[in-house]
């Protein structure tokens, strides 16, 4: 034996010995899965390069060169994507910089661990005994996944040392499943550019590994019983990758085993989660609520599952979609017709929309029922004759397959109606599925136009837009005043919509849904915020079970899937959405309580006095209680009785209860300036258009001035839009050691810790998570801050964690004179 491998050999069992999975395999059907997954392969690459063993793959298998990556195509989100089965909405992993300390967007589900439940969480839930492997040339893979699900879980040193680990635990353990990752052809890609000569070597290196791998099978005695599984995580674009075109996004797919039909160039579309969901279906395995992929059944000529029976007695279907609308909005506004709505009525707060969390993508994925990887539409500067991404199936007028079209085909005499209050919405659709195309002046003129279609038309399908939320959130801000009037109105209007659908003698026949595109983050949205993604989601009406608090996961694209449940119509294959089936049936036991609101509406801006506290919810019979520490209130916390006065930092939780029900918590924190507080942050403010941080040295400012805090709300007559600020402080460092710094903007910062550059998040976007480390040592550090705001929304938000301390915000209390 090679002495490479023989020392291999021993280090694996010694690892397998200690494991608590190194026993005999029993519950799961005796055969193998092997993935390899090579960074940066694209269809490209092993078309131009020779591969020799991946030309044997697809000859002996099936294999589909238009498999699709997801966005951003970063390596992490999308190898997460490939092993759990689902998106970054859903397993949170958003980017190379996340850790599983710092999640923005939490997992729907976790496995064994924190992290979103992936395929090797399965395997060893499912059995305890199998051993599974993961092998990786680049160290953060093995952040992607719970490790302690995994049993051989090792980092190796260059693609060769991956593929010869690889074969010795097929002789040493022959696990159910092995992952394979090799990176080099990612780093070829990034040093020579994609479509180079030195690109192309790296792809014959990749083949020449992959034909080890398969040879380590066969000397093992485990080739006819395993299944091979070849795929990549994004292609590229010169030198880089993480954009939205078809050279970054589509990847290859190769599966070749003993259950596989050969020589099939796949057609159906394929998503790099559906990698995950092809494992567990080998195995035998369920998936678990938050995976969105699915088998690639066409690699198996097999068919698809057929959908769900359909429930009885819907003959109408209105979706009432707000733009803007969060939960939030919802607790704590007063909407009495929601509140009406919603204890007879299937519900979530938590269904979420997808990144990134602009209006375009969000309203097409939910009429189109899939995501913006399918759809093509990434963005609001998104037109019909601008894909960047092209759609994966392609219906009327060029579009992807919609509500609209699907219903138009399966019933050619339904009526159809789209009225909408933004103009962005009709190109979202072909207008020649629909009878009426309707662009509303405003809300009330959207509404008043639909009511007239009920009473003479009843509509097989309506689908109705309001704007007027979205508008108020860029105005006023979510969670201000501003923003919860318009709830309070969209609330008036959806209350006129039911009264419509009575008048005109629909409602006992009629399916409503209530939805939204996005939630927000101060002035806007974008970003990849929990507020920014979680959306509320309501079911009424005919089939519903009335009284249910859904707590299974729901995406926006699952609308457009429970639309087409409800009308009994099949989905198209290309969508990815689901109906969500159990807003349907019995009735639930869920009591619904309104959550109490709280006044003033708490903002992030100083107090220069007392607070005024005042709660109210909107149930008669109900009482509240709350606390001032931040803690959960109960029925044995302090009973709210009249005002009161807050005179320093607070949190005040409030929750109403009604015959031993509990509604949700309402949350308001409010910040008071104590006596003697002093401006320690000077600032210079600019007016200018840039999409990066300009150069403030070539720039005079407008004007200058000292404030309390990095922020700004505590700078007077910004103008909406086109403007930069730069923020400069000093702060005490108390204790020597790493800190982390943290930067949440719309649109672009850069933050500086003593002239050094820590933070780079620059750039035109939605609110960002970005963070860097430093040394620093006990004393006073410089810190500076350069901010812009191109157009749309606006926020800016700084954070610091000290050595073995939580993540803090910067406050007044933490900058000193300079």
């Amino acid at each position: 034996m090679n002495p490479k491998l023989f020392c291999l050999l021993c280090a694996l069992a010694s690892v397998v010995a200690g494991s608590a999975h190194a026993r005999q395999q029993s519950a799961l059907p005796p055969i193998h899965i092997v993935v390899v997954g090579v960074d940066g392969l694209s269809p490209d690459g092993i078309r131009q390069a020779s591969t020799p063993n991946l030309d044997a793959l697809m000859e002996q298998g099936a294999y589909s060169f238009s498999a699709r990556a997801v966005l951003p195509t970063s390596s992490s989100p999308n190898w997460a994507s490939m092993i759990n089965g689902a998106g970054p909405e859903q397993h949170g992993i958003i980017s190379n910089a996340w850790q599983p300390d710092d999640y923005s967007i939490e997992p729907v589900v976790s496995g064994v661990g924190p992290v979103f439940a992936s395929i090797f969480d399965l395997i060893a839930m499912a059995d305890p005994d199998a051993v599974s492997a993961s092998i990786y040339d680049w160290g953060g893979f093995g952040r992607l996944y719970n490790r302690d699900a995994v049993t051989i879980d090792i980092d190796t040193d260059g693609p060769q040392a991956a593929a010869d680990s690889a074969v010795v635990a097929f002789h040493a353990h022959r696990p159910v499943l092995t992952f394979v990752h090799l990176d080099h052809v990612d780093v070829a890609g990034h040093r020579d550019g994609h479509g180079s000569p030195g690109y192309y070597a790296s792809v014959e290196e990749a083949d020449r590994l992959i034909g080890i791998v398969l040879e380590g099978l066969k000397s093992a005695g485990m080739r006819e019983s395993t299944t091979v599984i070849v795929s990549s995580d994004h292609g590229g674009v010169g030198t880089r990758h993480g954009g939205e075109s078809m050279a970054e996004v589509e990847i290859p797919w190769i599966i070749q085993g003993p259950l596989v039909s050969g020589g099939i160039s796949i057609e159906s579309p394929i998503d790099t989660y559906d990698t995950a969901s092809t494992v567990a279906h080998l195995l035998g395995l369920s998936q678990p609520d938050g995976w969105i992929g699915r088998p690639v059944y066409e690699a198996f000529a097999l068919e698809s599952s057929p959908p769900p029976p359909s429930p009885a007695g819907i003959e109408h279907v209105v979706v009432v979609g707000v733009d803007g609308l969060s939960p939030d909005g919802i607790q704590k506004a007063h909407t009495p017709v929601l509140n009406e709505l919603i204890p007879n009525s299937a519900y979530s707060f938590s269904a979420r929309a997808v990144l990134t969390t602009s209006s375009s993508q969000n309203w097409s994925s939910m009429i189109m029922g899939a995501g913006p990887e399918q759809h093509g539409i990434t963005s609001n500067g998104w037109e019909r004759d601008n894909f960047s991404i092209t759609p994966t199936v392609a219906g009327p007028e060029g579009l992807f397959p919609s509500i609209f079209s699907e219903v138009r085909a399966a019933e050619p005499e339904a009526y159809i109606a789209s009225v909408y209050d933004w103009g962005g919405f009709g190109r979202l659709f072909p207008s020649s599925t629909v009878d009426a195309d309707i662009d509303g002046d405003g809300p009330q003129d959207t509404v008043d136009r639909v009511l007239p279609l009920f009473v003479e038309h009843k509509p097989r399908l309506t689908f109705i837009h309001l704007d007027h939320v979205d508008y108020a959130l860029h105005t006023h801000g979510h969670g201000t005043d501003g923003y919860y009037t318009s709830v309070t109105e969209a609330d008036r209007l959806i209350g006129a919509i039911m009264e419509g659908l009575k008048v005109a003698g629909m409602a006992e026949r009629t399916l409503v849904l209530i939805s939204s595109d996005h939630g927000g983050l101060g002035k806007g949205h974008g970003g990849s915020s929990m507020q920014e993604l979680e959306i509320p989601w309501i079911a009424y009406g005919v089939g519903v079970a009335k009284g249910t608090r859904m707590t299974v996961p729901i995406n926006t694209y699952d609308t457009a899937a429970t639309v087409l449940y409800a009308l009994g119509i099949a989905p198209p294959f290309a969508w990815i959405g689901r109906p969500v089936t159990d807003a349907f049936g019995s009735p639930g036991e869920d009591v619904y309580v309104p959550a109490p609101r709280i006044a003033p509406v708490a903002s992030r801006s100083l107090q220069t006095g007392p607070v005024t506290i005042t709660m109210q919810v909107d149930d008669p019979l109900a009482s509240v209680y709350y606390t001032l520490d931040g803690s959960v209130p109960s029925a044995a916390s302090r009973s709210y009785e009249e005002s009161f006065e807050l005179t320093s930092n607070g949190t005040v939780r409030a929750i109403a209860m009604r015959e031993g029900h509990a509604s949700m918590h309402s949350q308001s924190s409010y910040r008071v300036l104590e006596p003697g507080a002093t401006r320690n942050v000077s600032f210079a403010y600019y007016e200018g258009e840039w999409d990066v941080l300009p150069d403030f040295n070539q720039l005079q400012p407008v004007k200058t001035g000292m404030v309390y805090e990095i922020d700004l709300v505590g700078i007077e007559d910004l103008q909406e839009d086109y403007f930069a600020i730069r923020f400069e402080s000093t702060i005490r460092i108390n204790e020597a050691g790493s800190h982390t710094f943290y930067s949440r903007s719309d649109d672009g910062t850069k933050l500086y810790i003593n002239g050094e550059l820590v933070v780079d998040n620059d750039g035109n976007h939605g609110a960002i998570d970005r963070s860097g480390e430093i040394e620093l040592e006990p004393g006073l550090a410089s810190i500076v801050v350069e901010y812009f705001e191109s157009s749309g929304g606006e926020h800016l938000e700084i954070s610091m964690q000290r050595p073995a301390s939580e993540r803090e915000h910067l406050t007044v209390k933490h900058f000193v004179s300079y």
